[in-house]
């Protein structure tokens, strides 16, 4: 079976533009670090074996996160 293929990402996220490295703001980023899985070739057959990693969803720059499931 063909080896999956995945991709480290990283998620940095603010609330409405406040960045935390501003003086005086009280609210930190929100850093999220996972992979997307690309292509699942051999997880499909055994999902158990991407262990505890954490799947983020796929998103671009600049993109407005929905914080409501």
């Amino acid at each position: 079976m063909a080896d999956a293929r995945v991709a480290r990402t990283k998620i940095i996220a603010n609330i409405q533009g406040v960045s935390s490295k501003e003086k005086g703001v009280g609210i930190p980023d929100f850093i999220a670090n996972g992979s997307r899985i690309i292509y699942d070739g051999w997880l499909k057959a055994d999902p158990e074996s991407n262990g505890e990693e954490v799947t983020l969803p796929r998103c671009a720059k600049g993109e407005k996160l929905d914080c409501n499931p």
